[in-house]
């Protein structure tokens, strides 16, 4: 699950956000703590954002702008159909 969150290209702003755990699983095949931090950040965060943009990104969809926020997406295709 972890690498479906490195491919869509949101866990940046998950690490970047100092969400929890994010950065844990930018290196895959760490220590026991890394990858239970890891493990921690994909239990506790939304994974329906970040499989949608992975999807899109490696469909790919020119103009997509991935998002671990459903939010974010949805308003930039309500602004620019």
């Amino acid at each position: 699950m972890a690498q479906y969150w490195r491919e869509s290209g949101t866990l940046s702003s998950m690490t970047a956000g100092g969400t929890p755990g994010a950065a844990s699983c930018v290196y895959p095949g760490a220590s026991r703590e890394v990858t239970n931090d890891c493990r921690a950040f994909i239990v506790d965060n939304p994974w329906s954002a970040a499989f949608i943009s992975r999807v899109m990104v490696r469909a790919p969809l020119r103009g997509f702008g991935a998002s671990p926020r459903h939010m974010d997406y949805i308003a930039r295709a309500w602004r620019h159909p």
